[in-house]
C-alpha cells in the first residue's frame, strides 16, 4: 500500500514538473489541433464540391448534407449514450460523482442537442461531452460551403473577396471579445474554472469566431481543384517553404510559452493577440 501511494505521488510530481516546461504547450495550446481539423474539413469539402460543380454545374446540397449527417451521427449517438448510461457505472472515486456522474446527468437531459449539432449554442458547463462541440462548429460552417464554392465558380473575384472577409472578421471578433473580457484559451497558474467557461461560451465554441481556418480551407480546396497537377514549385522554394512552415508551427505552439511559469502574470493584450493570430500562423504554414 505504501509503495502504491509513493508510486502515485511520484507520477503526480513528474506531471507537475513537466507542466512547467515549454513542451507542455503541446497540450495547453489545444486550440491549434481544432484549427487544423477545421482547415482540413474546409479543404475536403470545397475540393469535393468543386468536382461536383464542374461535373454537374451545381452542388446537390440536400444530398451532401444528408450524407454527412448519416455518416457522423451514429458514432456521435454511440458516444453520448455511453456518456449518459454506461460510463458512470465503470468506476468510482472521490471526484467520480462530481465529474463523471454530473456529465452523465447532463447527457441524459441534453443529448438531443448533440444529435442536432446545436450543443455549442448552450453554455459549456451544461454541455454533454463538451469536446463534441467541434463537430457542431464544423457542421454549421459546412452549411455555407456550397454557397461559397458556387460563388467562386460564378465570380471568382467576388468569391475570393468574400472568403477573405470571412477570415478577417473572426480575427477581429476573437481579439475584441478576448481583450474586453480577459479571456484565455491557454491554461496558466491562477486561471479559474469560471474564466475557462467564459472563454468557451463567449468565443471558443462559436462558429463565427472559429471560421478563419475553415474559410481558408474552402479557398485552398477550390484552388487545389482548379490547379490540379498544374503547379510546379522549384526545389529551393519547397525546402524554404518547409523551413518557414516549421517556424510558423513553432510560433503557433510556443510563442506564449511564458504561461508555463508559476509566476506568470496575465497580459490581456498579448493573450488576445495570440488567440486572434495563432490560427493565421497555422494557415500561413499551409
Amino acid at each position: 500500500m505504501e509503495w502504491n501511494l509513493t508510486e502515485k505521488a511520484g507520477k503526480y510530481t513528474i506531471a507537475f514538473r513537466l507542466a512547467q516546461y515549454p513542451v507542455s504547450m503541446l497540450i495547453r495550446a489545444f486550440d491549434i489541433y481544432v484549427y487544423a481539423f477545421l482547415l482540413l474539413s474546409g479543404v475536403l469539402t470545397a475540393y469535393n464540391m468543386s468536382r461536383e460543380m464542374k461535373r454537374k454545374g451545381y452542388v446537390d446540397f440536400k444530398r451532401r448534407y444528408l450524407a454527412r449527417f448519416i455518416r457522423l451521427t451514429p458514432a456521435l449517438i454511440s458516444l453520448v449514450v455511453f456518456y449518459a448510461y454506461i460510463w458512470e457505472h465503470l468506476g468510482n472515486g472521490p471526484m467520480w460523482n462530481k465529474v463523471v456522474k454530473r456529465n452523465a446527468d447532463l447527457c441524459k437531459m441534453s443529448m438531443w442537442r448533440n444529435m442536432l449539432y446545436v450543443q455549442n449554442f448552450y453554455p459549456v458547463e451544461e454541455m454533454c461531452a463538451t469536446h463534441t462541440h467541434q463537430l457542431a462548429v464544423d457542421m454549421q460552417l459546412s452549411l455555407v460551403a456550397p454557397l461559397l464554392v458556387y460563388l467562386l465558380f460564378v465570380s471568382q473575384g467576388w468569391g475570393i473577396l468574400l472568403l477573405v472577409t470571412l477570415q478577417v472578421i473572426p480575427i477581429a471578433l476573437r481579439y475584441n471579445v478576448n481583450i474586453k473580457n480577459n479571456l484565455s484559451l491557454l491554461f496558466y497558474n491562477g486561471i479559474t474554472l469560471n474564466q475557462s467557461y467564459l472563454t468557451g461560451n463567449m468565443t471558443y465554441t462559436l462558429p463565427s469566431h472559429q471560421a478563419t481556418p475553415y474559410m481558408f480551407g474552402i479557398g485552398l480546396g477550390y484552388f487545389l481543384h482548379k490547379n490540379n497537377n498544374k503547379i510546379h514549385i522549384p526545389k529551393y522554394l519547397v525546402y524554404g517553404g518547409w523551413l518557414a512552415a516549421a517556424y510558423l508551427i513553432y510560433l503557433s505552439f510556443f510563442s506564449m510559452s511564458e504561461v508555463v511559469s508559476s509566476e506568470y502574470q496575465y497580459d490581456a493584450v498579448k493573450m488576445s493577440l495570440y488567440y486572434a493570430l495563432s490560427p493565421v500562423a497555422l494557415l500561413c504554414k499551409v
